[in-house]
C-alpha cells in the first residue's frame, strides 16, 4: 500500500506547531526519536502503526486513522508493475525489462497523484538505467540518469554531498545502484561508504533490506573482510527467514557459505547447500550453475 507521505507529513508538522511542539519536545513526549519524527514528516518514511500510535497520545489525533486519507488510488497497479520489475532485477533478466517501462509510462499517463507521479518517474528512470549498463555497457551514461532519477525528489543530489539529506526507500534503491556503479567507476571503498549509508538509513523490515546485505557482503567479500561479509549474509537471511520472503536466499546463502569457507568455518558447506537447494526452489537454475563453477573453479570446493 502506497501513501501520500509528502502530504500526510506536512499534515503532522502542521499539528505539531498546532501544539507548539518542536521535534526535540514531541520526541520527549512521545519515546520516538527525533530522527524517525524527521523522516515523517518530511516525508521520507512509512512510519509503523505503533510509532503512530505514539505520537497520537500527544497529539491528541487517531494519526493511523489520518494516514488512510492519504492512501494512493493506483497502489495496486503500481505494486504489480514494480514487483515485476524487481523480480526480473533480481533474475538478471534485464531483456524484457522495455515491458515493465512501458507500463509504468501508461500508469504515469493515468495518475495524477504528483506524489506517486514522482515515484514512477524514479522507476522508469532506474529501469533505464540497468538498461543501459547491462545492454550497452555505457556506465558513466547509466550514473548519470541514476543521478537524474534521485533528484526528482532530492533536486541538490549529487554522488559528493549525498550524505547530507535524508531519502525515501524508493531512493535508498536507487542510491544502492549508484554505489555499485561507483564500485566499477572509482573505488570500492566509495561504494562501501555508500552502501553503509544506506543501511544505516532504511528501516530493517524495509524490503530493500536484505537486498543491501547481499551488495554489503559481496562487496566486503571482494576486498577479502570475510567476517563484516558473513554478518550482512547472516542480517539479510534473518529478515528472509522473519518474512517469509525467499526470493533472495539463494543469493545470500552462498555468500554466507563463501565467507564461512575463507573464515575455517566448518559450517560452510551446509550454506552451500542451502543455497543450492533454494536456487531450485526459486527456479533459479543460471545461478545454480554460476554456484557450482564458481565454487570449484575458485574454492575447489565440489557441491
Amino acid at each position: 500500500m502506497y501513501y501520500n507521505l509528502e502530504a500526510f507529513g506536512k499534515k503532522i508538522t502542521s499539528i505539531r506547531k498546532s501544539h507548539k511542539l518542536t521535534r526535540k519536545q514531541l520526541s520527549k513526549l512521545s519515546f520516538v526519536s527525533v530522527e524517525t519524527i524527521r523522516k515523517i514528516e518530511t516525508g521520507k518514511h512509512i512510519p509503523s502503526h505503533e510509532i503512530l500510535d505514539d505520537l497520537s497520545a500527544v497529539l491528541k489525533i487517531d494519526l493511523n486513522q489520518l494516514l488512510l486519507k492519504y492512501r494512493l488510488g493506483n497502489s495496486q497497479a503500481f505494486d504489480d508493475v514494480k514487483n515485476r520489475m524487481e523480480a526480473k532485477f533480481d533474475r538478471n533478466e534485464y531483456d524484457t525489462l522495455e515491458k515493465e517501462y512501458e507500463d509504468f509510462d501508461n500508469l504515469l499517463q493515468s495518475t495524477k497523484n504528483q506524489y506517486l507521479r514522482k515515484i514512477i518517474r524514479q522507476l522508469m528512470l532506474l529501469i533505464k538505467a540497468v538498461i543501459i549498463n547491462h545492454k550497452e555497457n555505457n556506465l558513466t551514461k547509466s550514473l548519470e540518469t541514476l543521478i537524474e532519477a534521485i533528484c526528482i525528489t532530492t533536486p541538490n543530489f549529487s554522488s559528493s554531498n549525498y550524505q547530507s539529506f535524508v531519502y525515501n526507500s524508493t531512493e535508498i534503491r536507487i542510491l544502492m545502484n549508484i554505489a555499485l556503479l561507483l564500485r566499477k567507476l572509482k573505488s570500492r571503498e566509495k561504494a562501501i561508504e555508500m552502501l553503509e549509508f544506506c543501511i544505516d538509513m532504511i528501516d530493517s523490515d524495509d524490503e530493500i533490506y536484505p537486498k543491501l546485505c547481499h551488495n554489503l557482503s559481496g562487496i566486503y567479500s571482494l576486498t577479502k573482510q570475510y567476517d563484516k561479509a558473513l554478518k550482512y549474509s547472516n542480517l539479510g537471511i534473518d529478515y528472509c527467514l522473519n518474512k517469509r520472503e525467499y526470493s533472495g536466499l539463494h543469493i545470500l546463502y552462498y555468500g554466507k557459505g563463501i565467507a564461512e569457507y575463507k573464515l575455517g568455518y566448518d559450517e560452510y558447506m551446509e550454506s552451500l547447500n542451502k543455497a543450492i537447494s533454494f536456487c531450485e526452489i526459486l527456479g533459479q537454475e543460471k545461478f545454480k550453475k554460476v554456484i557450482i563453477n564458481k565454487c570449484n573453479k575458485f574454492y575447489g570446493i565440489k557441491l
